[in-house]
């Protein structure tokens, strides 16, 4: 959802592990999403190969991400939960 992160369909794209997915400001929609992903070593994955993979799950079109950033962790709290504060930060 706008303005938090939301957690995709389970699994993830080929070489990927599960993404995360948040918020980040945009001039013109107030807010845009950006799937953060870690790849497998020697994965790739595209922005198009992303949003094709979250379509093929029945993703509406209007929660696909508008970016891709590729992170070697993602931010957890102490719990293990992804920090979603920081995983933000990173993506603004």
């Amino acid at each position: 959802p706008a303005g938090g992160v939301a957690a995709p369909p389970r699994g993830g794209p080929r070489g990927a592990r599960p993404p995360a997915g948040g918020g980040r400001p945009d001039e013109t929609l107030g807010e845009s999403v950006c799937a953060v992903v870690v790849l497998e070593p020697g994965a790739e994955l595209t922005l198009a190969g992303a949003r094709a993979w979250l379509l093929e799950r029945g993703v509406a079109r209007f929660r696909l991400p508008d970016r891709l950033a590729v992170v070697d962790a993602l931010p957890l709290t102490a719990i293990g939960k992804i920090d979603k504060k920081l995983l933000r930060a990173r993506i603004e």
